[in-house]
């Protein structure tokens, strides 16, 4: 019984044992188990975090997409809005440059502007503003009282001090400096106040030249001739005074043309070719001295800017300084109606007497101007043109060319068939500028011009029942002291063969082709007179009256 017992005791505890460790282990899988399920959700959790941030991350990713498409537009935008920028101020630089070139079209173009100061740089005032200012400083100068005036601008109003120079505006009050500025050559005197109040009487723009050198080199250039014949009376030239002209209106009206004619050559895409000066081998000193007569503004090559020679006689060269030479009054001249220019003075000297059309004995002061012609594209003809009133056209409808120019040689017409000395034409009133007026002495004795078949212009052609021109008298001994100078005189010394600066070239010095190149007088049946008579402006715009003998 015991045993039995003892057995079934025995086997409980071991019942009792296995539970426990059957519940130990059911305990262990439990934990397990929610260990398992813990780390399943954890695992879940991070899961469902990282597909979020994943989200989150390819919006972020699509949302940056589309700023670098956005910025790369805004990029191509500010390249774009750069090269605007950039295109803006150059073509600003460019109307500056020609703002800078063209003078102003205001109160009659007197070539004064009005310029105000800001951050230490002048800007000029816009049309309007500069036309009522100059205006107003005009009505100051005449009137002291009129200090101040009201400017209305671009719909702002300013009030103007002309005594300190300044302006005020009325709405917020700021002040600038102001400046009245005379666009001229840097070498002109002439004040802006000067040039508002220039009148058209003669004295009012000429202004004295009292530098010798170049009263000297403008006696060693007229004496500079390379022709034989009648050519040779300039060679004992002597300067009696020069003087610079500085008349603003013509001046501007000059410049106006000018840069026209720069946009002329912009829109028909025209190249200009510039006319090379005929030298004669040196001996025309005029080719080398160019920018002496500049008066400081160098010459424009881009449209052949060239300075030339234009005689006349005195009276006529008044009219001509003050209001320009005007081809409109020419008479026909042999290359059509309009005003000519010579690159050598012994051509131009031919029209310096007022009784004579070509070279003579007298003894009366000559005048030559010396002027500023831009040329342009010269058109270079080999025949005679007596009737146009303008030059040729250029090929493909694009205008007319700027100017004529006629080389020594060969010319169809041509009553000596040939020409003798190089010319140019212009048919533009404001084409040209006249620089300078040289007042000069030189004649030649009459047995001198007789060795070359010279004969009085005054006098009957032989054989023929000509009569001497009614208006001429047969004889022009006129006084030494037909005109008094009115500027500085070169010195003796100059006048002196020991003054003289260029070699005594004479008639056996000139190979023979030179000393044919100074023509006889035309022939009995040469051509009627067809030169350029014009009587206000130029009787001597470098046309023969006696049909053109010289050229």
């Amino acid at each position: 019984m015991e045993r039995a017992t003892s057995e079934l005791q025995e086997q409980l505890t071991t019942t009792l044992k296995e539970k426990e460790n059957l519940k130990a282990e059911l305990q262990e899988r439990l934990t397990a188990t929610l260990k398992e399920n813990e780390e399943e959700k954890a695992e879940e959790k991070l899961v469902s975090d990282l597909q979020t941030r994943l989200a989150a991350a390819l919006k972020e990713q699509e949302e940056l997409a589309s700023e670098v498409q956005a910025s790369s537009k805004k990029e191509k935008s500010v390249s774009q809005l750069q090269a605007q920028l950039t295109a803006a101020l150059k073509e600003k630089e460019e109307l500056k440059a020609q703002l800078q070139e063209c003078v102003p079209s205001h109160v009659g173009g007197c070539g004064v502007t009005c310029q105000y100061e800001e951050h230490g740089a002048w800007l000029s005032l816009p049309p309007e503003g500069n036309h009522q200012m100059l205006q107003a400083y005009t009505a100051y100068l005449g009137d002291s009282t009129a200090r101040f005036a009201t400017i209305q601008s671009a719909g702002i109003a300013r009030k103007v001090d002309f005594e300190r120079m300044e302006q005020r505006r009325s709405d917020t009050g700021m002040v600038r400096q102001i400046r009245i500025l005379p666009l001229v050559p840097p070498q002109w005197i002439t004040t802006a106040a000067s040039l508002l109040q220039q009148s058209e009487h003669v004295e009012s723009f000429k202004v004295a030249v009292d530098d010798e050198n170049i009263l000297l080199k403008m006696q060693e250039i007229l004496r500079s001739t390379a022709h034989a014949q009648a050519c040779n009376c300039i060679r004992n030239a002597k300067v009696i005074s020069m003087h610079r002209i500085e008349h603003g209106r013509l001046w501007h009206g000059y410049k106006t043309r000018l840069a026209a004619l720069r946009q002329e050559h912009k829109s028909f895409n025209v190249s200009v070719a510039p006319v090379t000066l005929n030298s004669h081998g040196g001996r025309n000193l005029m080719v080398n001295e160019q920018d002496m007569f500049n008066c400081g503004e160098a010459l424009a090559t881009d449209v052949d800017e060239k300075v030339l020679f234009h005689g006349t006689t005195g009276h006529k060269a008044d009219a001509i300084l003050a209001t320009g030479f005007d081809p409109r009054i020419c008479n026909r001249g042999m290359y059509g109606k309009g005003v000519y220019f010579g690159s050598e003075a012994c051509k131009s000297h031919q029209y310096t007497c007022r009784h004579h059309s070509k070279s003579c004995t007298c003894k009366g002061a000559r005048t030559l101007i010396i002027a500023r012609v831009v040329l342009g594209d010269a058109c270079v003809v080999t025949e005679t043109r007596y009737n146009d009133r303008r030059p040729p056209e250029r090929l493909g409808g694009k205008g007319t060319f700027g100017s004529i120019v006629v080389h020594p040689g060969q010319v169809q017409g041509h009553h000596n068939q040939s020409q003798f000395h190089q010319e140019f034409a212009i048919f533009d009133r404001e084409q040209a500028y006249p620089c300078y007026v040289v007042q000069y002495k030189a004649a030649c004795r009459v047995a001198e011009l007789q060795k070359y078949g010279w004969r009085n212009p005054a006098e009957a052609l032989p054989g023929s029942t000509e009569e001497a021109p009614p208006d001429r008298p047969e004889r022009c001994d006129e006084p030494e002291t037909d005109v008094e100078p009115t500027g500085p005189v070169v010195p003796e010394a100059a006048h002196s063969p020991v003054g003289l600066l260029v070699p005594d070239l004479r008639p056996a010095d000139l190979s023979k082709d030179e000393v044919d190149a100074c023509e006889p007088p035309a022939p009995s049946g040469a051509a009627p007179s067809m030169g350029c008579g014009c009587d206000v402006v130029s009787a001597v715009s470098n046309r023969d009256t006696a049909g053109q003998a010289a050229v």
